[in-house]
């Protein structure tokens, strides 16, 4: 547990964020404690309360709340922070319900409080963070790809959908007693999308959802360098259902109806047991160190960003996907093209190829071009090469990708 003075603090701080009357922004609750004598909401004839925070304040106590709890608040938004703070404070609302209702007698909350009052909320903002740092398990469907094998590898997982996927999600999850054969996985009033065998479940776990995002993003970079070229980049004009299902450790489901989405490939698109294991090894080599193993996810995350958008962003985001991979600051062209040269040597006239690619790139960039079709080096590059400067780029980073993990 947290030492208790740099709770206790925390704990004040968010009371002193806390007014009974304005000015500050607008915080209406029901108390939430089982039992209390002032109800726990609208269908149980409990009262509304409303307070004023200072959104300054709790700023403050937020950012306090990174230093008293580091270990579990990393990479956490603050606005979630925030969330946090307000959810152990309506926790124990009740206790100050003698001294603010009907009307208050003093212009802040601090004013009312008492000492139980600051441990019984900082056992609440206790309990609120280490819920928060459990992970969930987060799944979206990847619709129309079929995979031959599963992945389990850290905390990335790639699964077969369909009726055989329900005890394989059994597997892989352990605690979840999930369905594969619809998405949501569970039963939702409303929803009832069924996943086939021509589908695949992509899952994660993280604490909390930009957690999430990014390692999905993760997924959709590693499969569209694992699949064949040409079928990863022919994509359907076709719409498919859309969600990011999240369940915790104690099996409560949260589903939102907008979420990430796998790209709409072709159908035929497929992963063989081969290509699984490479992705699990490109998302998790245990034998690469930890600034290798940061540059290969973020770089996994720009390879999905360029995936299927088209023209200028596309190109753009497979440019910065090398630099993820190559960069050094201060020599970022050197140190781009040096990488290059190593891992796809089997390309023929590699460095001058990468070196039109960084022109192209700049051009986009600083503004001189709006698109890779308007830069000088566009037609120079189908006149030496024959091919297209995207098709080329992404044909150099899969090779990149393939000569690092082999």
């Amino acid at each position: 547990m947290t030492g208790a003075p740099q709770l206790q603090g925390l704990a004040e701080a968010l009371i002193k964020a806390i007014r009974l009357k304005p000015p500050g922004g607008k915080w209406q609750f029901f108390p939430s404690r089982t039992g209390s004598p002032f109800g726990s909401g609208p269908f149980g004839g409990g009262i509304a309360i409303l307070v004023y925070i200072d959104h300054a304040a709790m700023n403050r106590a937020a950012i306090l709340a990174y230093q008293v709890f580091p270990q579990f608040l990393e990479g956490v938004p603050l606005s979630n922070v925030r969330s946090l703070l307000s959810r152990s404070l309506q926790h124990d609302f009740w206790r100050f319900m003698d001294r603010v209702f009907p009307v208050p007698q003093r212009e802040t909350l601090w004013e009312l409080t008492m000492q139980e009052d600051v441990a019984s909320i900082s056992a609440s903002i206790q309990r609120e963070t280490t819920a928060m740092a459990a992970p969930k398990l987060w799944l979206i469907p990847a619709w129309r790809l079929r995979v031959d094998a599963h992945l389990d590898a850290g905390p990335w997982i790639v699964a077969s959908g369909g009726a055989s996927h329900a005890n394989s999600l059994d597997v892989l999850t352990a605690q979840h007693n999930l369905n594969g054969s619809v998405f949501p996985p569970v039963t939702i009033a409303g929803r009832c999308d069924p996943v086939t065998n021509n589908d695949t479940w992509l899952g994660v776990r993280a604490r909390e959802e930009a957690q999430a995002l990014s390692r999905l993003a993760q997924i959709f970079g590693a499969i569209s360098v694992a699949l064949d070229l040409n079928k990863s980049r022919t994509f359907s004009g076709a719409a498919f259902p859309a969600g990011l299902f999240s369940i915790d450790s104690h099996d409560m489901v949260e589903f939102r109806t907008r979420g990430p989405q796998f790209p709409p490939i072709l159908s035929g698109a497929a992963l063989d047991a081969q290509q699984v294991a490479w992705i699990g090894r490109l998302l998790n080599e245990p034998a690469r160190s930890s600034e290798r193993s940061l540059r290969m996810l973020t770089c996994l995350e720009y390879v999905a960003a360029g995936w299927q958008p088209a023209g200028r962003l596309g190109f753009v985001h497979n440019a910065i996907a090398f630099d993820a991979l190559f960069g050094v600051n201060g020599k970022v062209n050197k140190s781009i093209i040096d990488g290059v040269k190593q891992n796809a040597a089997s390309i023929t006239d590699i460095e001058n190829r990468i070196r039109l690619l960084l022109k192209i790139r700049n051009s986009l960039l600083h503004g001189s071009a709006s698109s890779v079709e308007q830069t000088s080096e566009y037609i120079s590059y189908w006149d030496s090469y024959g091919v297209d400067p995207h098709e080329d780029q992404v044909h150099i980073l899969r090779t990149c990708l393939h000569s690092l993990v082999p």
